[in-house]
């Protein structure tokens, strides 16, 4: 009986630190909140970039352009902040980074996003398919940019890192 009770109090702590990191995913994962209280797509990165900082330890940059102010389509601004959440989410679960940017610009009538870290890359494989422990976030990264008609390039390689560049 007594080794029970010495083997419970890790299972205590250890469940105890995973309520506390799917407490801060979903943090990281409620656009609406942010969106409700603050409007608009500039604030709503950076504010997603400094949680993710402190959520994962990762050094984490955001830049807006000037040229941006508040982009007035509210499904493609969805679509980017949702892109950048996949990217951050892929960078923590996979990169091994030490470090992640984003970058948010005007490009003439379009606008564009990257997200680049100094992590450990991958190989580019178009054969690949997704499976349920891999590759959905950036299936779910295409979808996203194809719903939206824009382009993506994806640019990674093994101890190279990974940058994820969209233009809606």
């Amino acid at each position: 009986r007594g080794s029970s009770s010495m083997s419970a109090q890790p299972i205590a702590l250890n469940s105890r630190s995973t309520i506390t990191c799917i407490e801060a995913e979903i943090a990281i994962q409620r656009p609406s909140l942010v969106w409700n209280t603050l409007r608009g797509l500039v604030v709503a990165l950076r504010v997603l970039c400094k949680e993710f900082e402190k959520v994962y330890k990762l050094r984490t940059k955001f830049h807006a352009g000037e040229s941006i102010g508040k982009f007035h389509d509210a499904p493609v601004d969805i679509a980017l902040y949702r892109i950048a959440q996949e990217a951050l989410a892929n960078t923590a679960r996979h990169a091994d980074a030490t470090a992640v940017s984003v970058r948010l610009f005007g490009d003439g009538d379009a606008i564009g996003l990257t997200v680049e870290d100094d992590g450990r890359g991958f190989q580019l494989n178009q054969q690949r398919m997704p499976s349920l422990t891999r590759g959905l976030g950036l299936l779910g990264i295409r979808e996203r940019v194809a719903i939206a008609s824009g382009t993506l390039v994806i640019d990674s390689a093994p101890g190279q890192g990974t940058r994820i560049a969209v233009r809606i």
